[in-house]
């Protein structure tokens, strides 16, 4: 594994976290409601060493570590508050945090199996190295699992346009063509594209690919 594990460098940092989103009951019922349904498609062998970036606080690693215990887990974020916030989750053996950018992933190529990257990429105003580096770290035929919040959906533009006007955008909210050509684009080959409206407020994509 390239680079230091920053699970000793989190848990001594003083920065402080990010605000606790998961106490807003609210948010806490649509994290659960998204999350499981981004986990559906996925499956893993159990010696398979899968990738989760953005990473955040750790809630999709707590969720593969549960169902595939005996999985790698490498999951990696550029913020130090929310890896700090992840590694409280104290996940054990066989789960390594790192800090890098999603640009740039301190990982050897064709290394893993597979990648995950949930409700990140309308935060990220140029997907394209993201994807292209999730490309190279796969091994061939490696899976990646994308699920996010999906332009096609009336409620997620209104969320859009309320955000720019508090001068907040979201700079990458993509329509479910709009990611599959990207996806595409990347060298992946898209083996299931979904949307689902999950409840009124939220509207979703998700992806299954292989890498070519």
């Amino acid at each position: 594994m390239d680079g230091d594990s920053p699970k000793s460098a989190a848990a001594t940092s003083s920065e402080p976290g990010d605000a606790p989103r998961e106490s807003d009951s609210r948010w806490a019922s649509h994290l659960k409601m998204t999350l499981d349904w981004a986990m559906e498609p996925l499956a893993l062998a159990e010696d398979d060493r899968v990738l989760n970036v953005p990473c955040g606080h750790g809630e999709f690693i707590e969720r593969m570590f549960n169902r595939w215990p005996t999985v790698e887990i490498v999951g990696i974020d550029e913020s130090l508050p929310r890896l700090t916030r992840a590694a409280a989750r104290n996940f054990g053996s066989g789960v390594y945090l790192m800090q890098a950018g999603a640009g740039r992933l301190p990982l050897e190529t064709r290394s893993l199996d597979a990648a995950v990257c949930t409700a990140a990429l309308h935060c990220i105003s140029k997907p394209a190295p993201m994807l292209a580096e999730m490309h190279r770290v796969l091994k061939s035929g490696g899976i990646l699992l994308l699920m996010d919040w999906c332009h096609d959906y009336p409620m997620q533009r209104s969320r859009e346009l309320a955000r720019r006007l508090a001068l907040r955008p979201l700079v990458g909210l993509h329509s479910l063509k709009g990611c599959a050509a990207l996806i595409t684009k990347a060298g992946f080959t898209v083996t299931l594209a979904e949307q689902a409206r999950l409840s009124w407020r939220w509207g979703m994509m998700r992806f299954l690919c292989r890498r070519r």
